[in-house]
């Protein structure tokens, strides 16, 4: 947060794209809310690229070298680059515009936490990392802001229970325009599995 204000004062294009932000939005995050969702964006593409590693045998992702800030960051740059070029999609994933721009501490216990972070998806199924993300997502934004940005985390559970009333054919036709983590999406496609 501190860095985040440091920037903002000089960074022209930061304050661009916070303007931005602002123009699209109808509010401007403030410092603390923009690290919060730095690091919820982050988590998401560290979370999205270990999903893609098995299904389009990218290189795996292993714990990044902590030497320094600047190495970190284009280690991870590299893996993120890798599974646009062999995926030929997904640039808005790891591509984020403002998000991309705000700067990680310089310090070696972020560094280690986020490689904390890669280890624990290696053990984790994917149903379980996209429960995952919504859960973190909910304890990491507060309700103002996500209420602010529109966003909401819907449980399982509900998703579950939704897709069940919704899906009664394995020819029903599903459109999820606010997908987030995909939670709905997950549930409808384990609904069509079981009616086929």
């Amino acid at each position: 947060e501190p860095m985040i204000n440091i920037r903002l004062k000089g960074d022209t294009k930061l304050k661009s794209k916070l303007e931005e932000i602002e123009k699209n939005l109808g509010y401007a995050p403030n410092p603390k809310a923009l690290a919060r969702m730095m690091s919820y964006v982050l988590m998401n593409k560290l979370i999205f690229y270990k999903v893609l590693e098995g299904k389009f045998k990218l290189p795996r992702m292993v714990l990044l070298d902590t030497s320094s800030k600047t190495k970190f960051l284009e280690e991870l740059e590299r893996y993120f680059i890798k599974a646009m070029e062999v995926t030929k999609d997904f640039e808005p994933i790891f591509r984020t515009g403002l998000y991309d721009m705000i700067d990680l501490p310089d310090e070696i216990s972020v560094l280690e936490d986020i490689n904390d972070f890669i280890k624990i998806l290696e053990t984790f199924s994917l149903d379980e990392i996209v429960d995952m993300s919504g859960y973190i997502y909910e304890e990491l934004i507060p309700p103002l802001e996500r209420h602010m940005l529109g966003q909401f985390y819907t449980p399982s559970d509900i998703c579950k229970f939704i897709v069940k009333w919704a899906i009664r054919t394995p020819d029903d036709m599903v459109l999820d325009p606010g997908c987030g983590s995909g939670g709905f999406l997950s549930e409808a496609y384990k609904e069509w599995v079981r009616l086929k």
